[in-house]
């Protein structure tokens, strides 16, 4: 199985019977499939955690550039755990406070890469927040590895050979024999994450993932 992107273009290439895939279409390949992978999965090893600081006075703050979606997002105040909750920027727009506190709701706005977080008033002192997030599970030539490759290989690899097989060689049979082996895939995996979160507990959860960013 491959450990690296370099050992995932390789086999792609191999399984598609192809000598190697010229390093421009790779790296489309492998592109393409991380957009597919990031919008169809949410799995643990994609969770990060990270420090949030809302400076004083500042309504804004810059989220990790890496982060998808929020999963949890909370402050200790006064010995006592703050949870923020989220509202739409229009919303949030509406009824922002510019009285100073301790903001209760916030918000995201920009594209991916360069989010930030709106809060619904400017923070009246420098406060830690702690984030829980969903990461881009991204892989470049200088981390050509990820949790998600190492533990569901298998995912990354159907991807990849759904978009070659298509983008590259044109073969819309294979494409759709490809595609349908990776979703199988995601939901065999998805179950699974779902089942051991769940554990042999009969109540449904609510899915920590259903934040909106």
């Amino acid at each position: 199985m491959p450990a690296n992107k370099s050992e995932l273009v390789a086999l792609v290439a191999d399984l598609l019977a192809e000598d190697a895939l010229p390093a421009g279409i790779a790296d489309a390949v492998v592109g393409m499939a991380e957009t597919e992978i990031k919008t169809d999965l949410r799995i643990l090893p994609m969770e990060r955690r990270a420090d949030v600081i809302l400076a004083t006075g500042e309504d804004e703050t810059a989220a990790p550039s890496d982060m998808l979606t929020v999963v949890s997002f909370r402050v200790a105040n006064s010995g006592r755990r703050h949870r923020f909750s989220y509202k739409t920027p229009d919303v949030l727009d509406a009824e922002f406070c510019d009285t100073p506190g301790l903001p209760r709701f916030y918000s995201t706005e920009g594209s991916e890469g360069a989010k930030m977080f709106v809060w619904d008033r400017p923070p009246d002192t420098l406060y830690t927040a702690r984030l829980l997030y969903m990461a881009n599970p991204a892989l470049t030539d200088d981390d050509s590895t990820n949790t998600i490759l190492l533990d569901h290989p298998a995912v990354y690899i159907y991807s990849c050979l759904t978009h070659a097989a298509g983008a590259y060689l044109r073969n819309l049979a294979l494409a759709e024999f490809y595609r349908k082996t990776y979703q199988s895939i995601v939901s065999r995996v998805q179950g699974i994450e779902t089942s051991d979160r769940i554990g042999a507990s009969s109540i449904r959860p609510h899915s920590p993932y259903a934040v909106r960013v």
